[in-house]
């Protein structure tokens, strides 16, 4: 209170009149009515423009202000050492946030480099389903900045594996610089890793190199990390409330059931959004307007479906050209909303049975009924080879060199994977991640769901189909269960390297010292046939006028020719061209698939493409865009602001100002400078 009443008195010591003491002079008797004004005839006088008043007014107010201590709440990033891993997949393309995910994030990450201090040092990774390191350890807080705006928007799903295998790998010791100005890593330290994503992927198991991070998130009170140990930060990036969003999930053409010459055109839908949805989907074929339907799609939980409605068009007898599927639909993701496929000029696959044989013959002979078809022999030309052949040299030769699209292994198992699609009965491929778990009481398998709408198991009723025994399927990470029973999965398919291999948990025939006597008696059931006649048109590849396959973006393409075509041409949907050589004896790798749309394979110096592939997001996480957390090794790591809150004092900047008025006040003083 004291200080306030210093203002007061200054501007009194300004109204008081200076008091001097008369003196005679006789020369100033001249000068009388000039120094009449210097008679004190009353004690205040007129205040008057003075620039030291202000000076002294404002050096108190600001000596007052700082007394008060002054500041504002701000933040900053506990540690020295950072990891800036941005996730650039297709989901971060949605708008919830403007003006998209990824720009937003770029946007926050931006802002921590801003928080960094003089030494602390950071690397910048992006990740999809694949990592980039955009950056790596520098204290150049500019390079920083521009590897982040650099980060390019993809189409490709997500996986956070790759780009925690990144950042560990990269912090390791002894890790070199590739650019002037950049740290070399000369010791393991901790860091602290800020994850900017909306966490759209499964999550990752079996991952070491990080701390256990517990559910108190509050960086500044962990202990810190073990040797080498990356700290996760989760920053989420998307609205709070579930944005809305319809996806195209599937999109194929096929031969009419009831008629072969007639082609028709499958779409299915997904609703992400928490209300019913009502879509316009249009269909085109070469940019021309063919058809369009309108179709509800139910929200999240309602009817038997769930959120899924599909919709049937009917082609006529049409053979070539590219399909658009469109939906309008005002949401927040746009890069599902269409998909494309391609009607082909028929093939017929090449593929090849190893069963057993007893007499000469197979020894399954509802197999070999299954694959006899006229509707399968207009597909495929199948061979039948005993079990014998997989220790036959020249076999493992023709296996590896892709000369088949599909080897069926009825019960047995090769040495090596084949660069073929493959369907195993009652056995595991020796691939990794695959194993067959026996049932351990005495359970019989019973069906209690089938997935009515991939490929392989659509128009499948198995509800009455008997089996005596069967394994549980174990499947790699990313399989998709087709069937499961009351004893768990008994039917499988993975991807493997742009191939596929589906594995079934029960053969057609029991063990051999049951007599060989059947195992199930669905080879009796209608179904059976229509099981077989799905795997060769999917697994074999085999789809007529049917739709190319599909792939999702970033997926390497495995391209099979005939004859000896020593290079290729894949003009991509842009019509920029990639000139491939030849990979093997049968095969070309294609591994730019990029972009969304139908890709053409050309021989060179044909106008004609040999072949066509689409590709499509076709992927429900990238496509159900609430913000999850991020699950490591089963350990939660919610959402975080990841900067630490703090208080920024005012006062001192108020005190440095306080001494430069001072030092201004002495000068104005010194040198009588008046206003």
């Amino acid at each position: 209170m004291a200080l306030l009443a210093l203002p007061a008195a200054i501007v009194l010591l300004y109204f008081l009149k200076l008091k001097r003491q008369p003196l005679e002079v006789p020369s100033t008797f001249l000068w009388t009515q000039a120094i009449e004004d210097l008679r004190v005839n009353t004690i205040w006088q007129r205040l008057r423009q003075n620039l030291l008043l202000f000076l002294q007014l404002l050096l108190v107010a600001l000596a007052i202000l700082a007394c008060l201590q002054p500041g504002w709440r701000g933040s900053q990033l506990v540690g020295d050492r950072f990891i800036f891993v941005l996730d650039a997949s297709a989901s971060m393309q949605a708008t919830d946030v403007a003006p998209t995910r990824l720009e937003s994030a770029k946007q926050t990450a931006l802002g921590y480099i801003d928080e960094m201090k003089s030494g602390d040092v950071a690397m910048v990774i992006s990740f999809s389903e694949t990592a980039r390191v955009e950056r790596e350890f520098t204290d150049n807080r500019s390079r920083l900045r521009t590897a982040i705006k650099n980060i390019r928007q993809t189409n490709r799903p997500t996986d956070l594996s790759e780009a925690l295998r990144a950042a560990v790998g990269l912090a390791a010791p002894g890790r070199s610089a590739f650019e002037a100005g950049d740290v070399q890593v000369a010791e393991a330290k901790p860091a602290t890793m800020y994850i900017f994503s909306d966490g759209g992927f499964p999550q990752v198991d079996s991952f070491t190199g990080l701390l256990e991070f517990a559910e108190n998130q509050d960086a500044a009170v962990q202990e810190q990390p073990p040797l080498r140990g990356l700290r996760p930060v989760f920053i989420a990036v998307g609205a709070a409330d579930t944005p809305d969003n319809v996806a195209v999930a599937a999109f194929t053409t096929e031969q009419n059931p009831l008629d072969e010459e007639q082609t028709q055109a499958f779409a299915q839908f997904e609703n992400h959004g928490l209300g019913e949805v009502l879509i316009d989907a249009e269909l085109t074929r070469d940019g021309v307007f063919l058809d369009a339907a309108r179709v509800r799609v139910p929200a999240k939980g309602e009817g038997v479906a769930g959120n899924v409605a599909s919709v049937t068009f009917s082609l006529g007898s049409m053979n070539e050209g590219v399909l658009k599927i469109d939906i309008k639909a005002a949401d927040a993701l746009s890069i599902d909303d269409v998909a494309y496929a391609a009607l082909n000029p028929s093939r017929r696959s090449k593929i090849l049975v190893v069963t057993a044989f007893q007499g000469g013959v197979p020894a399954n002979q509802a197999l070999l009924i299954a694959m006899k078809t006229s509707a399968i022999e207009r597909l495929a030309t199948i061979d039948y080879a005993d079990t014998a052949i997989l220790r036959d040299p020249q076999h493992q030769q023709l296996a590896a060199g892709g000369t088949y699209d599909l080897i069926i292994y009825d019960q047995v198992q090769p040495t090596e994977m084949p660069q073929a699609n493959t369907l195993f009965f009652g056995r595991a491929p020796p691939a990794g991640g695959w194993a067959l778990t026996p049932v351990t009481d005495d359970r019989a398998p019973v069906i209690i769901d089938t997935d009515k709408l991939h490929p392989l198991t659509r128009l499948l009723n198995l509800n009455n189909v008997v089996i005596l025994n069967s394994a549980v399927v174990i499947a790699p990470q990313g399989a998709t269960e087709l069937i499961t029973g009351n004893i768990g999965s008994l039917f499988a398919i993975s991807p493997r390297q742009g191939f596929e291999d589906a594995v079934l948990g029960f053969g057609m025939l029991a063990a051999d010292d049951q007599g060989g006597s059947w195992n199930t008696q669905w080879w009796r059931d209608r179904s059976f046939p229509v099981f077989i006649y799905n795997v060769v048109r999917y697994l074999g590849g085999s789809l007529g006028t049917l739709s190319t396959p599909s792939y999702q973006p970033g997926a390497p393409v495995l391209i099979r020719t005939e004859g000896t075509i020593d290079t290729v041409r894949v003009v991509k949907p842009d019509r920029t061209s990639t000139e491939l050589s030849r990979d093997g004896q049968a095969t070309f790798v294609f591994d730019d698939a990029n972009q969304q749309g139908v890709y053409q394979v050309y021989e060179s110096g044909q106008s004609r493409p040999l072949q066509q592939f689409s590709v499509n997001l076709f992927d429900a996480m990238e496509s159900d865009l609430v913000v999850r957390d991020l699950n490591i090794n089963d350990t939660t790591v919610k959402a975080t602001v990841g900067l630490i809150p703090i208080r920024r004092d005012l006062w001192k900047w108020l005190v440095l100002l306080a001494l430069g008025l001072l030092a201004f006040e002495w000068y104005v003083y010194n040198r009588r400078v008046y206003i």
